[in-house]
């Protein structure tokens, strides 16, 4: 007898939290002896939602190895479809469909999606005899102009600043070699950013010096000012780890728009000075930052602002400090 095929369909819009209960769902289709994945439905994209799906999915071919899996509904002429095969993000998940990821230099409106290798910093390290975290800001601040197409610092700086306090923490926590990113502009001015790795989580990474009872406690713990697993001892060090990258994103997150942080079993959203818990399930970590522009005031003095606060709310603890490239975009 025949074994049926299980057909799961992604959902119309990829965004967050449709992202976010498809990537659950998949454990449920785990031991089917035949799987579909099936496209035809998906309308739209949005940054972290066909991140979160896409790594979901690459976590799942990659648990069958591949085999009794297949997709379907993948439709030349599709304006969905297509755009996702020309940002990679088909072939990012394993499906020969489309471009590879990077190849197109992005527009106005979009950051194609981009993998980043650690052996691609390492390479630009030897190449330049500069610092990880230098290198990694110098290949932010390209990736934001590639969205902008400006060559003007205050439009770029706060795009790279946003997206370097993520990179930074895959590469200096995650234990993993690679990320994954993505960004979408709106006509309003709102970005979004999104940014995935398939690593260790939060709660591993901080674990290395205290412990947690969930993997939500280790969230709410890794958005405080100052904490992080790897503080720097050094306040002359530019680019050492002080643990207020988090913190600043997700303020500017509550303040500006969204703030999403994926890791383990649980999931935090912080928009309108609220935090809210979400149900998640994902090996790795996973950041939303969707946020406008501040009325009436610079992005950088924002910034600079909500570092001031979190300084004096950690002024007890050894790490006190934001450390140099932190604490501001200016004169990077």
């Amino acid at each position: 007898m025949i074994s049926p095929t299980t057909v799961v369909a992604l959902p119309e819009l990829l965004n967050a939290e449709a992202a976010l209960t498809f990537a659950s769902s998949l454990s449920h289709h785990s031991i089917a002896p035949d799987i579909t994945i099936d496209f035809a439905t998906v309308r739209a994209s949005e940054p972290f939602g066909l991140l979160l799906a896409g790594a979901a999915l690459r976590a799942f071919f990659k648990e069958r190895e591949y085999r009794s899996v297949q997709a379907s509904g993948i439709r030349a002429g599709n304006a969905a479809h297509e755009n996702l095969a020309q940002i990679g993000f088909f072939q990012w998940i394993g499906i020969p469909v489309g471009k590879m990821p990077g190849v197109l230099d992005g527009s106005a409106t979009w950051l194609p999606l981009t993998t980043l290798t650690r052996a691609q910093l390492d390479t630009r390290m030897m190449e330049t005899a500069k610092p990880l975290g230098s290198v990694i800001h110098e290949e932010c601040e390209r990736l934001a102009k590639l969205l902008t197409h400006s060559a003007q610092a205050k439009v770029n700086g706060p795009l790279a600043y946003c997206l370097r306090e993520v990179i930074r923490n895959v590469f200096e926590h995650a234990e993993t070699d690679r990320c994954a990113l993505c960004a979408q502009r709106w006509r309003d001015g709102t970005v979004e950013l999104a940014v995935i790795d398939q690593g260790r989580g939060i709660r591993r990474s901080l674990e290395e010096k205290m412990q947690f009872d969930s993997d939500e406690e280790a969230l709410r713990t890794a958005l405080l000012p100052g904490v992080s697993s790897k503080l720097s001892d050094d306040p002359n060090d530019r680019w050492g780890n002080s643990g207020f990258g988090l913190f600043v994103l997700s303020e500017l997150g509550r303040g500006l728009g969204v703030f999403r942080v994926i890791s383990g079993c649980a999931g935090l959203r912080l928009l309108n000075d609220q935090i809210e818990s979400e149900p998640a399930r994902f090996k790795g970590t996973a950041i939303q930052l969707r946020v406008h522009r501040p009325k009436g005031v610079n992005f950088g003095d924002f910034i600079d602002s909500i570092i001031l606060r979190g300084e004096d709310a950690c002024k007890a603890s050894s790490s006190s400090r934001a450390s140099g490239s932190t604490r501001t975009m200016h004169g990077l």
